[in-house]
């Protein structure tokens, strides 16, 4: 009995480096390091006419092994896109740190390969050339009238307050129909509904904005 115990001890002493070492071993495939990154290009709306889409096709041909690229919905900040957002293994977004940049979590104006190429050198620590894509640009498909996201909703606001100022009005005037002298029945509270209802046509919401909600 005394020698079984003894080679058993023997065993189990040769065996636990080698636990040990797997141990270290699924601790270090488990680490932020080596899960990669998430490359997340926004394809909403304003993003897809700033380019979203020759943005995507770059950012998937420059991708290093331990980045994967995706579509998703709106990110925030809309206009100067295409923008980007970088999560590590563990899903914290990545801050864009380079220098002259927001210092924001999110990488905005992703507009040529030398961007893509600066934003994968950045977020990997390592220098990421943009190879035969050295001169590609996105192109962008936004006209004069395609106002971006932000800009919208500002407009809306500012319907809104029109909408009070017909309310304001006709309260300090007792009425609904006096304009100017002129009765012109219901004018106060027609003009209060139809700038109200103008509003809610501004697409203001990003999934309205055409956005794919399954990646939000």
């Amino acid at each position: 009995p005394r020698h079984a115990l003894r080679s058993t001890f023997e065993v189990a002493t040769m065996q636990m480096p080698c636990t040990i070492c797997a141990i270290l071993l699924l601790l270090l495939l488990a680490s932020p390091s080596t899960r990669g990154y998430t490359i997340r290009v926004c394809t909403d709306k304003d993003c897809l006419l700033d380019g979203a889409a020759d943005a995507i096709s770059m950012a998937s041909s420059l991708a290093p092994a331990t980045c994967k690229v995706e579509a998703c919905g709106c990110l925030g900040p809309c206009g100067g896109g295409p923008n980007i957002q970088v999560k590590d293994g563990e899903g914290k977004a990545v801050k864009d740190g380079r220098p002259g940049k927001s210092s924001y979590y999110l990488f905005k104006g992703i507009n040529s390969a030398e961007e893509v190429a600066s934003m994968y050198s950045f977020v990997t620590g390592k220098e990421v050339g943009t190879g035969r894509l050295a001169e590609e640009k996105v192109m962008s498909t936004r006209g004069p009238l395609d106002l971006d996201r932000t800009t919208r909703i500002a407009l809306q606001r500012l319907l809104y307050v029109l909408v009070a100022l017909f309310l304001k009005t006709a309260d300090e005037k007792g009425t609904w129909d006096v304009v100017g002298g002129e009765v012109v029945e219901n004018s106060y509270a027609a003009g209060a509904v139809a700038v109200f209802v103008a509003s809610q046509f501004m697409g203001t919401g990003s999934k309205a904005n055409g956005g794919p909600p399954e990646n939000e």
